[in-house]
This record gives C-alpha cells, sequence and structure tokens, in this order.
C-alpha cells in the first residue's frame, strides 16, 4: 500500500516501543494494518502477532484489510484468517477458555452483553436492599433519611460499583478511609464538607457495606449462571496472569509484537492487562488524545498521555500524523482556529493533502435560530437545518470516485450532543419531507410504535398501570379521545373503570369511542389469560392485526413496528420471562440509550441524524452539527467515586430540603467536572472533523445554555451571536485561509419540497409465488395446560389458544359441567374464581373464599393424601417450573409435591363435578399433565417421582397416574407433535362425543359428528 513518509516512518519503525499520535483522517488504521504486514514481510508469524482495537466491527475491518493484502498468498492468507486481530475482551474471553481450568472457570462460559449484565446488577441491587432492611432496618431507614432523594439511589450505586471496578478500586478499602480535621482544611467550604462527612460516617461505612454485598450478590449470580460480564474478562485475565506465573510467561511467549488501536479509548484497568503482557520494545500504539470521547465507559485519555510521555522521557521517538487525508483545507482551518485554546483538546497544524475541485461558495457555515423564547429559537433553527438540506442537496457539487457530482441525502450526517436534542430536527425534516434515519439514543424506544407497543405489554402485565393504560387509549390501538378517556376516569381508576364499563351509565359517552373501549376490553382480558402461555411478540401481534394499526402508517412507522415486534421476540427467545420482567428488561435497554430506530422500506438515500459517538470513526462530506446549544445532563448524582473515595450527598441538616457534599464528594466532583468540560470539547472537535466538503455550525440563541459551544464557536470565528440578518452574509476570515457564511434570523423559511432521494425505485411488475411451506415457526414456549388441550383436540387448541379465538360467553362452561381437560378461558367468570378460591386454600394462602370452596379444601386436609402431606419432610405447594423440551420452553405449575418416608409423590388437585364411579375415566384425561410434572421433577431433583395422583375434591377421590418410563416417554412424542403441528400449521379435526361439549361446535369450529341412534325397546 502507499503511505507517506510520516506513515511509513512510523509503520517500520523499529528499536523501541511506537507511539503514534494521529490526527483525524490521518490514516492511523492503515499504518496499523502496514506495520502488521511489513512485520509478516519481516519473517514474523500472523499467529504471533496480536493487534487489539476497540470494538467488533473495527476488528472486522482490519481483518478484512490483512485477508486482502495476502489475497496472492494462501498459505500466508490462512494464517492472517486465524491471527489474533480482536477487541481486548475477545482477547481475553480467549484468553480464560485456553485456561480455564487455571482460573477456575468453565470453559464454556457465556460472556453478559450490557443489558443483560445491567439486568443481573440490577435484581443484585434488589437483594442489597432487602438483605441490609432485614439485617438492620434501623440503620437503613437512617442512611434513606440520610439524603433527600432516597428513591433514586439504587442507580447511583451501580454507577459507583462499576466505577470502582474500572478503576480497579478495592470496595474492602471504601469503609476504613480515614476522616479529616476540618480545622486542618483550608477554606469554609472544605471545613463544612469534612464536617458532614464526620456527620454521616456511620450512614457512609453503610454504604460502603452495600457496595460490597452488590458486588457479592452479583458475582454469585453471574457464578450460578457461568458467566461473566466485560469487567470480568479484564479481572479474570489479570488475576490469571498474577496467580500463575507460568501463564504470564506463555502468553508474553506466544507474541513477538502487540499492537494496539485507540489506544486514548483505554481505561486503567486495561491498560494494566496490556501492561503486562507486552514485551518492551515490541510495543506498537496508535491514538489521539483529542478524540477521547468515551469517559462514560471509564476511558481515561490520561493513559495514552502516560505512555506517550514515558517514550519521550526514555529518549525514544514520537510518530506524530498530522496529515489529513478527509477535509477541505476551509474546515481544517476552521477546526484549528476554534480549538487553538481550548481545554481539553492540544491544538494542532493539520495539513490538509486531499484535493478538492474549486468552490464558490464558503465550505464553513454558522446557522443560528432566534426565537421569544428558547423552544422557539430551537424551532427556527430546527427548519433553518431542513431548510439548508434541501438547498443543499442537487445544488452542492461533490468530489467522488465518478468525479463530480451533485449531493444527495447519503452525502449528509446531522450529528448531535444526545438524541433529546433531535425531536424539533426530526419535526422539521417531516415538514420538509426530508428521509431520514435516526440512530443511537433513545431514538428507537422513544418512537411513536416502540412507546404505544411497551405501554401496551405494561399494560397486560399490570392493568393498574395508569399510565400505560391511557397511552395505549389514546394511541392508534384504540384511539379515543380525550373527552372519552376523562369521562372513563371519572367512573375510578383507568383498569376498574374498563372492568366495570357494563354496569355504569354510559349514555354520555361518544358511541364509536364506546365501542372500541368494549373491544379493547374484550382483548386485553383475553391478552391477560393468555400472558403466561402465548410468546410476548404473538400477543402484540393480535392487537397491531386487529386493531388496523398500521393503517395508513409509512414505511418508517411500518419498520419501527416490525422492529419492536423482533426485539421482544428474540428477547423471548433468549430467556423466557415472565410478562413483568420482560417489560422491566425493555424498560432497562430504552434507559440504556443504544438502539437505533428501523430503517425506513428504502434507506439508499436518507439524511443520518445521530450522536457525535455513533459518528466516531466516519466521514461524510457534508456534516451538520446542530442543537449545539443542548448541553449534556449537568445534574450531580447522589453518589461519586473519586479519589478520597465514595462521597455523597447528604441531607443538609441545617435544611433538610438541600444537599450538603461531604469531602470526598466535593473532591471527586472537582475532578469530574474537569474531566468531563475537556471530553465536552473533545466531542466537538470530534464532531467537526467528520466534514470532508461542507461543515454547518447551528445552534438556538438562547438566555441560557447549557453548553459553551456556541460561545466557543462564535468567539473563535467573530460571530455576534444575538444579532439577525437580513440575509445570509459572508465573513471573510483574513489571513485564516477561510470564510464562513453566517445566517442569523428569527423567521420561520418557506417550506420547500425536497427532492425525490436518489434510486427511488419506480413501478416494477408483480410476480406471484407459489404458497411458501411454513417452517421454523413453533412458539418458543408452551405451558403444560395447552399441551393437555391440544391433545384433547388439536383444533381446538389452535382456536383458542394459537389464534386466541374466544367462543360466544352463551356456549362457556361452568365449574359443574363435565370436564374435558379444556383451559380456563372457555370457562365462566364464575367457574374460574371459584377454581382460584379453591387453589389458593389449598395453597395456604388466606383469601375471602366461598364456604363451598372452604369445604372442598377441608375435604382434601382430611383425606389419605392430605394425611401424607401432614407428615412429609418436603412440602412444595404452587411449585413452577420451567424446562426444554424439543426445543420448547414447557412452563407449568405442580399443584402439590411431597416427599413422605423416601418417596416423592405429586399431586394436581381438580374441582370438576362428577361421581365417585366416573372418576378413573376422567383421570385419563388429565394422565399427560401428571407426566409432564413427573419429567420437570425428575430433571430437578434427579429421579422421577414415585407416585403421581389426579384428586377429585368433590367426590372424595384419589386416582394414581402411571409416570414409569413408557409413560414419560409418550408424553415427549406428544411435545415432538405439538411442534410438528405449529411448524406445519397442521391442527386436524378430532370430532367425538366431546365435541358435544365444546364451545365453538356448530360455530367456529366445522366438525361434524354424527348423531347417536337412541336406543330400541327391547
Amino acid at each position: 500500500m502507499s503511505l507517506s513518509a510520516e506513515q511509513s516512518q512510523a509503520a517500520h519503525r523499529m528499536g523501541q516501543d511506537v507511539c503514534v499520535s494521529a490526527g483525524p483522517g490521518s490514516g492511523k488504521t492503515r499504518v496499523l494494518v502496514e506495520r502488521f504486514c511489513w512485520l509478516v514481510e519481516q519473517g514474523v508469524s500472523p499467529l504471533r502477532i496480536l493487534a487489539i482495537t476497540f470494538t467488533e466491527k473495527a476488528a472486522g475491518e482490519i481483518k478484512n484489510r490483512l485477508v486482502e493484502a495476502f489475497r496472492d498468498r494462501p498459505d500466508t492468507r490462512r494464517q492472517v484468517e486465524r491471527a489474533w486481530v480482536s477487541t481486548i475482551h475477545s482477547f481475553c474471553a480467549r484468553l480464560l477458555r485456553e485456561h480455564a481450568l487455571a482460573a477456575g472457570l468453565d470453559p464454556e462460559f457465556a460472556v453478559l452483553d450490557e443489558p443483560a449484565s445491567a439486568e443481573m446488577l440490577a435484581e443484585s441491587v434488589r437483594e442489597t436492599w432487602d438483605a441490609l432492611c432485614a439485617g438492620d432496618p434501623h440503620g437503613l431507614r437512617a442512611l434513606l433519611e440520610s439524603f433527600v432523594e432516597p428513591d433514586n439511589l439504587a442507580f447511583p450505586l451501580v454507577q459507583a460499583y462499576q466505577a470502582a471496578r474500572a478503576r480497579g478500586v478495592d470496595l474492602q478499602a471504601l469503609s476504613q478511609v480515614g476522616l479529616t480535621d476540618p480545622e486542618s482544611e483550608r477554606g469554609s467550604r472544605r471545613q463544612e464538607a469534612v464536617r458532614v462527612s464526620q456527620r454521616y460516617e456511620a450512614q457512609r461505612r453503610l454504604l460502603a457495606d452495600a457496595l460490597q454485598q452488590l458486588d457479592r450478590r452479583y458475582r454469585e449470580r453471574k457464578r450460578a449462571a457461568a458467566a461473566l460480564d466485560f469487567a470480568d474478562l479484564i479481572e479474570r485475565s489479570l488475576a490469571l496472569l498474577e496467580n500463575h506465573p507460568s501463564v504470564l510467561t506463555a502468553v508474553r511467549g506466544s507474541f513477538d509484537h502487540i499492537l494496539m488501536d485507540e489506544m486514548q479509548d483505554t481505561d486503567p484497568l486495561q491498560w494494566k492487562l496490556m501492561d503486562r503482557i507486552r514485551t518492551p520494545g515490541r510495543f506498537f500504539a496508535v491514538g489521539d488524545i483529542n478524540q477521547s470521547i468515551y469517559g462514560f465507559r471509564y476511558a481515561e485519555p490520561e493513559v495514552f498521555r502516560r505512555y506517550r510521555d514515558q517514550i519521550a522521557a526514555q529518549g525514544g521517538q514520537i510518530d506524530e500524523l498530522r496529515e489529513n487525508y478527509r477535509s477541505r483545507r476551509e474546515i481544517l482551518r476552521a477546526v484549528e482556529r476554534v480549538f487553538r485554546s481550548v481545554d481539553g483538546v492540544e491544538p494542532h497544524v493539520l495539513k490538509p493533502l486531499r484535493s478538492f475541485s474549486p468552490k464558490d461558495e464558503p465550505s464553513v457555515e454558522v446557522l443560528i435560530g432566534h426565537g421569544k423564547n428558547s423552544e422557539a429559537a430551537a424551532r427556527i433553527e430546527a427548519l433553518w437545518v431542513a431548510r439548508r438540506i434541501v438547498e443543499l442537496v442537487g445544488s452542492l457539487s461533490l468530489d467522488s470516485r465518478e468525479g463530480r457530482r451533485r449531493a444527495g441525502f447519503r452525502d449528509i450526517a446531522v450529528l448531535v450532543r444526545n438524541m433529546n436534542a433531535a425531536p424539533p430536527l426530526e419535526e422539521a425534516f417531516r415538514e420538509f419531507r426530508i428521509p431520514y434515519l435516526a440512530g443511537g439514543g433513545k431514538a428507537f424506544f422513544e418512537t411513536r410504535q416502540a412507546r404505544d407497543l411497551l405501554h401496551l405489554l405494561r399494560a397486560i402485565a399490570n392493568t393498574c398501570d395508569e399510565v400505560a393504560l391511557a397511552v395505549v387509549l389514546r394511541s392508534p390501538l384504540v384511539g379515543v379521545k380525550d373527552e372519552t378517556l376523562v369521562r372513563l376516569k371519572g367512573i375510578g381508576p383507568l383498569g376498574a373503570a374498563l372492568w366495570r364499563l357494563h354496569r355504569h351509565d354510559t349514555s354520555a359517552f361518544d358511541a364509536e369511542d364506546l365501542a372500541r373501549l368494549r373491544w379493547f376490553c374484550d382483548r386485553l382480558r383475553a391478552a391477560r389469560r393468555m400472558r403466561d402461555d402465548v410468546p410476548p411478540d404473538q400477543l402484540l401481534a393480535r392487537f397491531v392485526d386487529d386493531s388496523g394499526y398500521e393503517q395508513g402508517a409509512d414505511g418508517r412507522a411500518r419498520a419501527n413496528t416490525a422492529k419492536f415486534l423482533s426485539l421482544v421476540r428474540d428477547i423471548w427467545r433468549r430467556r423466557p420471562l415472565p410478562l413483568r420482567l420482560l417489560v422491566d428488561h425493555l424498560e432497562l435497554r430504552r434507559r440504556m440509550e443504544r438502539e437505533p430506530e428501523a430503517p425506513p422500506d428504502d434507506s439508499s438515500d436518507v439524511v443520518r441524524l445521530m450522536t457525535v459517538h455513533q459518528a466516531k470513526g466516519l466521514e461524510f462530506p457534508i456534516v451538520f452539527v446542530a442543537a449545539m446549544h443542548k448541553g449534556p445532563n449537568r445534574r450531580q448524582p447522589p453518589l461519586l467515586l473519586g479519589p478520597g473515595g465514595l462521597g455523597a450527598k447528604w441531607r443538609d441538616p441545617a435544611d433538610p430540603d438541600k444537599p450538603a457534599k461531604d469531602l470526598a464528594y466535593l473532591e471527586a466532583l472537582g475532578d469530574l467536572e474537569a474531566r468531563e468540560r475537556g471530553e465536552e470539547h473533545r466531542l466537538l472537535y470530534v464532531a467537526m472533523t467528520r466534514a470532508q466538503e461542507h461543515l454547518v455550525l447551528s445552534f438556538a440563541a438562547t438566555r441560557r445554555s447549557g453548553s459553551d459551544w456556541p460561545e466557543i464557536v462564535s468567539e473563535a470565528l467573530g460571530v455576534e451571536r444575538n444579532a439577525v440578518d437580513r440575509a445570509p452574509v459572508v465573513l471573510p476570515l483574513a489571513g485564516k485561509g477561510f470564510s464562513v457564511r453566517l445566517w442569523r434570523t428569527a423567521a420561520e423559511p418557506e417550506r420547500a419540497v425536497a427532492p425525490a432521494p436518489m434510486n427511488t425505485p419506480g413501478a416494477e411488475e408483480v410476480v406471484l409465488w407459489d404458497r411458501l411451506k411454513p417452517s421454523g415457526q413453533h412458539d418458543a414456549s408452551v405451558s403444560v395446560t395447552s399441551l393437555l388441550l391440544y391433545q384433547n383436540c388439536p383444533r381446538r387448541y389452535y382456536l383458542a389458544r394459537y389464534l386466541g379465538w374466544q367462543p360466544p360467553p352463551s356456549r362457556r362452561r361452568s365449574h359443574d359441567e363435565p370436564p374435558s381437560a379444556e383451559s380456563d378461558e372457555l370457562l365462566l367468570p364464575g367457574a374460574i374464581a371459584f377454581g382460584q378460591q379453591v387453589h389458593a386454600l389449598l395453597a395456604g394462602k388466606e383469601t375471602d373464599a366461598s364456604p363451598e370452596a372452604r369445604a372442598l379444601a377441608a375435604r382434601f386436609h382430611m383425606s389419605g393424601l392430605g394425611q401424607r402431606v401432614a407428615r412429609a419432610q418436603v412440602v412444595e405447594r404452587e411449585f413452577d417450573f420451567v424446562m426444554e423440551v424439543e426445543g420448547l420452553v414447557v412452563r407449568g405449575q405442580i399443584d402439590l409435591w411431597f416427599e413422605e418416608a423416601g418417596r416423592v409423590a405429586i399431586v394436581d388437585y381438580k374441582t370438576d363435578d362428577i361421581s365417585r364411579p366416573d372418576a378413573s375415566a376422567h383421570a385419563a384425561s388429565y394422565a399427560i399433565q401428571l407426566r409432564l410434572y413427573a419429567l420437570a421433577l425428575e430433571r430437578l431433583n434427579g429421579s422421577r417421582p414415585d407416585e403421581a395422583w389426579v384428586y377429585f375434591l368433590r367426590p372424595d377421590a384419589a386416582v394414581p397416574v402411571s409416570v414409569g418410563p413408557p409413560e414419560v416417554t409418550e408424553a415427549l412424542r406428544l411435545v415432538h407433535r405439538f411442534r410438528e403441528a405449529q411448524e406445519t400449521l397442521n391442527f386436524p379435526l378430532q370430532p367425538g362425543e366431546h365435541c358435544q361439549r365444546c364451545p365453538f361446535f356448530r360455530g367456529l369450529c366445522p366438525a361434524e359428528v354424527p348423531r347417536m341412534a337412541a336406543p330400541q325397546p327391547v
């Protein structure tokens, strides 16, 4: 590959550790790849070179370049394909698997992604608070009362814990930090902070203890799941190397050279690991302090700075790459001008080496929106950003490999600090009909479709969730008017009002809205009955289909709906969760701000709206750095970890409504503010250096800005922010090598129709394909009662459970009708309530049960089985289980199992109104249920139960059910047939006498059952 003199010198330097300080667009990845290739040319095996980069995507790009470089040398190429080119976490995972026994790990350990580890941490926090409450309730109360906002402690505690791990802080030492004498501190602020520390010393120690308990419980959870999180990979690798010198020697001996990309994004613990395994004089690192923007991941630019300074102190050469192959000269001059003296950014002269065609207009613009208030000014700015995009598309000429061409939407990126700044821009894009794709942050979870469907799941899980119900009722899923919502609320809480709607006078309700409410109430009731049996994505899909939710929706809305359903389906298949926990998981995903919006149907020519963090490593012909007035969240957390240990904002003794910082917090806050200020400036640096040919800087003129970006840019470019222009003006910056197009306005732009996106497909010929055969579409999970229903009649299961159709109320049976192993949703409400009362009593729960229900429960306790339960050593009631069978997750609840005199027995209660002589025949229809229960207990306890009983409460009849190997094998065959039926959508009719009792008979089911001839008189 062709390299400049500076690049070649850096790539081929030997005799010292190499530090390449690379500017934006300087080709640092090319230099690292050349270094690898050059080492191979010098005789180094590709398998003895370790290349570490920051992301899996970057690692894949480097590996592809290396493979391409050796495409004509098959033997070397095969070695390159197996070379150690990975992220530091992937390297650690590979190292730990190869030395699993020495590391004390299961070689098949799983690596938790961020959502999974965050969920496990949240569960560990809850356990920690519960344990503190049980062990020291008075201490916990005192701790919570010491904070102004005690309800918000869980998340800050997790943040402090993660920070401690990333920095290698010993949690045991946090509770041993000594206090300072106030008189030894200078300054009234620090003296007061010391007094606060002394006042809350006991609470601070309890916080430190909570961190240690959180650590212990979190590690126990991971150990039980045979899983490691990303921090574990580093920690366990370091421990492996420290505790096993032979492993350290072997790892060092495995690599002749180590190459490290993006070193400025390394945290202290990661660098400790790399420093441990590297051999002096054989380490090559590339980085740019000015592009260190991952402080929220605990990356510290000081790691790279110390490495650079160390080499310089040893007399080594620092290779600086300031040649820029990306941007126009005018853009680079503007970057230099803006960052000549800004905290956190090292000033450098960037050398433009890419040639561009001449251009009449300025390549740098500043756009400022004015308004009567901040919101109005932000809207003006967003509208002019949209208008400027429309003006540039189709008019601005760009250089490309094919020559000069007109700019398209795909050439434009609109960068914001975070996606909280995106709504005004998105609204403006829609007004100007600009196709765009939003990515990162909360973009996807804040779309209308994701919010509607997530709130629908919340409502199904908990009908007392008033916010969720209100969102769903106002959404296109139901679509009632606000007036109707107010009338409904007048009846009472929304959930209760829906259930009692038929009891109230609804004459004042809008007729159409009333019909919608009744429709929704029926569907919600059915969804709640099926929520433990039907995968959640299917529950949502039925609402979407039946409500006509996507009717009239555009491609973006349909894509977001499909993405949400797919996301729920994937989460459920990986780990079937109860609906409440699934909702919590999705809420956690939403808060983590990592999910991009779904692309529209044709995303080949769209404007990219993204955060600066997402844009790092990318480049675009035209870049808008928009909403620069929007600052980060400056709210100070209640807990901070700093040089002085764990600090907190306690309740001010003099003013209980105000917080007071202790000394550790005060020191940590000063350190945090300095680091964040520098990183904020580097974030702007990264944003501006993404532009190749055209850069637009825009913001709203507001009295109070949460950001100093507008001030930095305005002062550097000589812009008076508060003035208003009649027309765009050009500011020639004499001697600076560039000019600025400036537009300051309070007027809304005239709407202009955006040009059609490039490559828009026209009408195409419709091709009719043969109907595809379904495959791979079985449910992820199934309940035992669904399998029982399927066994007795596949078509009835298909109608009731698979499709979720409901028979007319008049066709449903009461609890005193003969049973046929049907599902609860086919019973009348009174029958369901009665059965629930009996089962609750038998489970030992206090309930307001009827005398009849209490009599049946007492009957069991007095029976032979009941007496055995009273003597049993182990008793489990309402025992929930989950097991995998034939690729399905089978779920169920065993009414009762107990161990007495060394024998394990299962009991299933039935309230069917039958006679004692009929009990044995009726028990046969429930046998499959007991056999699946037996299989679940066998997997749990390691041995099959000795007995299984169906106990009919009304006739006081206990019927034994065989659960031997042949019978359990037959149950497994049923699961196989069930899965095949879903795969092929083949649910055959099974006509028989039971059809006469089926509520679907002579209705939705087409079965024909011949009438039995009347008996003839003898």
